[in-house]
């Protein structure tokens, strides 16, 4: 199983973006300021708690995407991660969350979907997370289902010489 795809829609510089993945490495590269940890905060965001084994990670007023033209910010995130390559064992460990092909049960998608607003007078964000198919009931995906995503979170590399030289500290 891999994360093939993530949809981001409102979430700090992404009005509404799109990213692709393969199957096996994938490398996110660019210039400082353009969203690669933003992109990589929302997945962490749409996994959430059980699936992230560093720090919590909470959101904030400045993580809704700010629309300068109209001088307000968005209403709501919306984070979508769309999981394939799936095996028969993980057909059945994420069934919580499959969006089930029963032509091609191969060809099935795990799918998870966070949702954040942040209501007038309240101090923090009101989330949800649900998955499987994209009509029908929005079910809960169980803390237990996203604990079994394997997820390896690695900071950036700021100077890569030296954090991949071998020694205590090396990554």
């Amino acid at each position: 199983m891999y994360l093939r795809e993530v949809i981001i829609e409102g979430y700090r510089c992404f009005k509404k973006a799109s990213f692709t993945f393969q199957d096996g490495f994938n490398a996110v590269v660019g210039r400082n300021n353009t969203g690669k940890t933003s992109l990589f905060n929302a997945i962490r965001h749409a996994l959430g708690s059980s699936a992230n084994r560093g720090e919590p990670l909470w959101l904030a007023e400045e993580d809704f995407y700010f629309d300068a033209a109209a001088g307000k910010r968005s209403d709501k995130i919306q984070i979508e991660l769309k999981f394939a390559g799936l095996n028969e064992d993980d057909l059945a460990r994420f069934f919580e969350i499959l969006d089930y092909n029963p032509a091609y049960p191969l060809g099935s998608i795990g799918r998870i979907v966070f949702e954040a607003s942040w209501p007038e007078a309240k101090p923090r964000a009101d989330t949800k997370r649900w998955g499987g198919a994209s009509t029908g009931d929005r079910a809960a995906v169980p803390s237990e289902v996203l604990a079994q995503i394997p997820v390896t979170f690695l900071p950036a590399l700021r100077d890569d010489e030296a954090a991949l030289t071998p020694g205590n500290k090396s990554r």
